[in-house]
């Protein structure tokens, strides 16, 4: 807003970015980075950022910049100057210490690759985005687009994921439509990837299969999903959790689009807005402790039984959360008898 903003040191407010044009910040930039590399040679890279949730500086010399246009997630499309400033930084690095590489976000205003920068071949974007959205067809096309953009000026490119648990209320599963977009991104110049998980393991095989998929994404998720079931339960309690996963695979990938959860907007999904147990019913949570109970009493063995226990016990979270929200769909009073009052306050 046409003055100066300096940070207060002793926050961690983050809705700001330096001016990237602002005289001896690429200098600046440069020494620091090559005192680190002077300290640490071992280090093969170093992180330039951006700072989280947008703040950048609107001087002249910045939005001069700039192409002037939004780009696909709806932001000021800012990737050129911030990459003239990245591209300055590296090559002043690089007279000192050739062999490093620099990592950054591709997030918010830098998310789509530059229009009239070339970028510095040692920078490596880090495509931010939630690819469980990617079960929108627009959605997965929009990102699909970016990757290959990304790939066509850059040998290398990264991607950063949320495939969030713990944050989630029921198991947040989607391992077909992870495979699908783990084998586009090896096919497409992805090598680098980072998430946020911040497991919940009631999900079970989530973050194995993820693993397994990052080391060769050509794998068959299916036999990858048996092999995690067997192994957890036995064969003979592994149908039943293999049941409960699918289940809740087609409410993340197929039932959930039809949500008021469901939003196309952000680059991540809505972890901290519970409204999609508005379309979690109470018939098919009972269902799901009746596949986990049924998976406990066939275990075979038990080492067995105890990671099937396991499961249910995480379930329960669940299960109490589920069944405790406070939903908005009417229930009607009761008219006539007493015993129907009662069993009205008998299921609140």
């Amino acid at each position: 807003s046409g003055e100066r903003y300096l940070p207060p040191p002793e926050t961690h407010y983050m809705r700001w970015q330096p001016c990237f044009t602002a005289p001896g910040i690429v200098e600046v930039a440069v020494e620091r980075i090559n005192q680190y590399f002077d300290e640490h040679p071992e280090e093969e890279s170093y992180s330039l950022g951006v700072t989280d949730s947008s703040g950048h500086c609107q001087c002249e010399n910045c939005v001069a910049l700039d192409p002037g246009r939004k780009n696909v997630i709806g932001r000021d499309h800012l990737t050129d100057r911030y990459l003239t400033w990245a591209n300055a930084v590296v090559e002043g690095v690089l007279e000192k210490h050739p062999d490093k590489w620099f990592g950054f976000l591709a997030y918010s205003e830098i998310f789509e690759p530059p229009d009239r920068v070339t970028p510095h071949p040692r920078l490596i974007p880090y495509i931010t985005y939630d690819r469980m959205k990617w079960i929108d067809p627009q959605i997965r096309a929009d990102g699909q687009s970016v990757t290959q953009r990304w790939a066509a000026v850059l040998p290398t490119v990264g991607w950063y994921d949320y495939i969030y648990g713990a944050a989630y209320l029921v198991p947040r599963v989607y391992f077909h439509q992870m495979a699908d977009y783990y084998r586009f991104a090896h096919q497409n110049g992805v090598r680098c990837l980072v998430a946020e998980a911040y497991p919940n393991f009631a999900e079970g095989p989530k973050l194995w299969v993820s693993l397994k998929l990052q080391w060769d994404p050509t794998q068959d998720v299916d036999a990858l999903l048996d092999e995690w079931y067997e192994a957890a339960v036995g064969s003979e309690a592994a149908p039943f959790v293999k049941q409960y996963y699918a289940h809740w695979e087609d409410f993340w990938t197929r039932r959930i689009l039809d949500s008021d959860w469901w939003t196309p907007a952000g680059q991540y999904l809505r972890f901290n807005v519970p409204t999609y147990l508005e379309n979690v019913t109470r018939d098919e949570i009972a269902q799901s402790r009746a596949w986990l109970e049924s998976a406990v009493a066939a275990a075979p063995t038990d080492e067995y039984r105890t990671r099937a226990e396991l499961l249910l016990r995480g379930f329960e979270y669940y299960e109490a959360s589920a069944i405790a929200y406070p939903r908005r769909s009417y229930v009607p009073p009761p008219q006539e008898a007493e015993a129907e009052a009662l069993a009205v306050l008998d299921g609140i």
